[in-house]
Parts: structure tokens; C-alpha cells; sequence
């Protein structure tokens, strides 16, 4: 099992709850949360996990990371711009992911 797997289960059952109130608050269907959990579904997109994070009201730093402890507390603009993100449909909001990503990259890179 990797580490999103435990992590998605470990944070729904501290939050109290089932896959199904998960599955609907992230907008996904319980079939495919349930083969997240198992880590039967690899190609995962950042959308899918934006949605789980803030469902659970954690940060995609607590799915992906092994030890489980929150890497920093999200700020204000991230959790608003994981709200932004987690409202549009999944192409647009991929897509600005990608264009965060390399501008990141870009900036890293002077």
C-alpha cells in the first residue's frame, strides 16, 4: 500500500469518516475512492487529490508523505487557491496546475 493509500484512510477515519461521505465531498465515486485505499488506481490526478486533501481539510504534503506529519500548516492563499482549483472542471484546473508548476520551475531556475 503507498503512502497516499494509508494517508487518504488514515485522515478519513481521524475526520469519522465513510468512504461513501468522503467519496461525495470530494466528488468521486466510492467505487474509485475505495480503489485509491487499496492502491489498485495508480494514475491519480492532482485534481482527484486536491479534492480528497480538502475534503479531509489537510494538505496534499499529508497524503503524499510517509511520516504523516504536517510538513507546514497550509496558508491562507493555498487553501484558497485549493478551493479555487478544486471547484473548476478537472481539464481547466489541471491545466492551471501546470501552468503553477512551470512558472515554480521557471523561478527556481534564475
Amino acid at each position: 500500500m503507498n503512502n497516499i493509500s494509508k494517508n487518504i484512510i488514515k485522515y478519513r477515519k481521524q475526520s469519522k469518516m465513510s468512504q461513501e461521505k468522503l467519496a461525495e465531498r470530494s466528488d468521486i465515486s466510492v467505487g474509485y475512492l475505495s480503489k485509491l485505499e487499496r492502491s489498485i488506481s495508480d494514475n491519480v490526478s492532482v485534481t482527484i487529490l486536491l479534492r480528497i486533501a480538502t475534503a479531509l481539510d489537510v494538505t496534499l504534503n499529508d497524503l503524499a508523505y510517509e511520516n504523516n506529519e504536517k510538513i507546514t500548516d497550509i496558508k491562507p492563499n493555498q487553501r484558497e487557491l485549493n478551493r479555487l482549483l478544486t471547484d473548476m472542471n478537472d481539464e481547466t484546473s489541471e491545466q492551471l496546475c501546470q501552468n503553477i508548476i512551470d512558472s515554480i520551475e521557471l523561478l527556481n531556475n534564475k
